[in-house]
């Protein structure tokens, strides 16, 4: 995945959508992540934000980081909360703030989950802040025979 610096400005394409955003949990191995706790109420609400991107990517990114990259994931990385799973490292999450948005991919979910990463405080309020992402429904009897 690219590597970009938190709260650097957000230049990887161009959409409306993100113009004037920034960057936070674009990592890399070799570079430098802040760690540290993050509590339960602000991830919970990340993996909503996750489980439901606003952008998609071609293809999957794999986590790079820690133990990790021993472990080729060809459909992302699985992540679950309360019984739900997603599969992380295709999507785009844009969380808007009450100053910025910020743009995250949503493998940022795993970083701060399975390696500790703390995102920077505006991102982190803003999560908190969000308007809340509605729960997904699945429609089973779209999903049953006739």
């Amino acid at each position: 995945m690219t590597f970009f610096r938190d709260l650097s400005p957000f230049r990887y394409f161009s959409r409306p959508e993100v113009h004037g955003a920034l960057n936070v949990g674009w990592l890399s191995p070799f570079r430098y992540c802040p760690i540290g706790p993050t509590t339960r109420e602000f991830r919970h609400r990340l993996f909503e934000l996750c489980a439901r991107p606003q952008l998609y990517h071609r293809g999957y990114h794999p986590c790079l980081l820690g133990l990790c990259k021993f472990t080729p994931r060809l459909f992302g990385t699985t992540a679950s909360l309360n019984g739900h799973a997603v599969s992380l490292g295709s999507g785009i999450v844009i969380v808007r703030g009450a100053v910025d948005a910020y743009v995250a991919p949503n493998l940022i979910y795993h970083y701060v989950v399975r390696h500790w990463y703390r995102p920077p405080k505006p991102f982190i309020d803003a999560v908190l802040t969000s308007a809340p992402v509605p729960p997904i429904r699945l429609n089973v009897s779209r999903l049953t025979s006739a």
